[in-house]
């Protein structure tokens, strides 16, 4: 399948990847199939072939500190509004992130701006439901 070829290059360059727009010429190396593929249509593995997988653990943690805030900021929202934008934002990136195992979201120029959109969208919506708190908790102690 086209999935050994990928994977024999991740063997081979495990730490730091083979990096950026470099995975047909990788791709052709390896290919003892004849297949032709531009990229390897999923995520997580095109992290960790470009980046090694130095680069999937810090893709990996990213994303896990976004739904970790955002859901503590959903949790905390008390402004029905703010609340739903930031469930719509936490949502999209989480279907994006399990989109990503079958196709490659991240790489797309047009599915990145929207995903950065969403997420930069959430953060300060979390970031300023979540300071709002803290500086009320303040005041009563």
């Amino acid at each position: 399948t086209c999935a050994l070829p990928i994977l024999s290059i991740i063997r081979d360059h495990p730490l730091f990847g083979i990096g950026v727009e470099t995975f047909e010429y990788y791709f052709d190396k390896y290919n003892t199939i004849h297949a032709v593929l531009r990229s390897p249509h999923n995520d997580y593995l095109n992290v960790t072939l470009n980046s090694g997988v130095l680069g999937l653990l810090s893709f990996v943690a990213l994303w896990s500190f976004f739904l970790y805030y955002s859901f503590r900021g959903f949790l905390k929202s008390t402004d029905p509004l703010r609340k739903h934008i930031i469930l719509g934002s936490l949502l999209g990136i989480f279907a994006l992130l399990i989109g990503g195992f079958f196709q490659g979201y991240y790489t797309d120029l047009e599915n990145c701006l929207q995903w950065w959109f969403m997420a930069g969208v959430g953060v300060v919506l979390c970031r300023k439901e979540l300071s709002n708190i803290n500086s009320i908790s303040n005041t009563y102690t």
